[in-house]
């Protein structure tokens, strides 16, 4: 396969998705048993990334966690990496789990993934990457799945001032 075509591919697999304006619930199992401190070991690898970029850390934030886990859980359900969800846009999905917000990005990966290798493929993204270095002050993270097939979702929030 040439390399091209494997660039191509990838750009389709895994997608970035970032918007900055503006829920419903769905919640599905999860069969994957990633370690118990895979948001931990992730944040610590955001943050290294940031670290090195010159930026500052972000926190981990229970309500971004929870919209993360429900979008990996709707992509699980569905066997469909997508950044659409019934709960509705990027930004309404963020309200509705009380976040205020000024911006937003989310990363998602699908595959035989751990948090390395997910991570692994973000950073090597240049969408992906400006995602996880963006000014953004909040991270949330979920991941979902059957088998060896696991669907990964950053969020990313900068908080809206008022």
């Amino acid at each position: 396969m040439q390399l091209s075509t494997i660039f191509i591919y990838l750009c389709f697999l895994f997608t970035a998705h970032s918007t900055r304006l503006l829920p419903n619930q769905h919640h599905f199992s999860s069969r994957i048993d990633p370690p118990s401190n895979w948001r931990e070991q992730m944040l610590l690898q955001v943050n290294d990334v940031r670290r090195k970029a010159g930026i500052l850390p972000v926190s981990l934030s229970e309500q971004a966690n929870i919209m993360a886990q429900k979008h990996s859980e709707y992509q699980a359900s569905t066997n469909q990496m997508t950044h659409d969800d019934p709960s509705g846009s990027l930004g309404q999905r963020a309200t509705a789990e009380g976040l205020l917000w000024s911006s937003l990005a989310e990363n998602i990966a699908v595959g035989n993934l751990n948090v390395s290798t997910a991570m692994g493929l973000w950073i090597n993204s240049p969408h992906h990457y400006a995602n996880i270095v963006g000014n953004y002050s909040l991270v949330g993270f979920g991941v979902a799945g059957t088998g060896d097939i696991s669907y990964w979702t950053q969020e990313f929030i900068h908080f809206l001032v008022v």
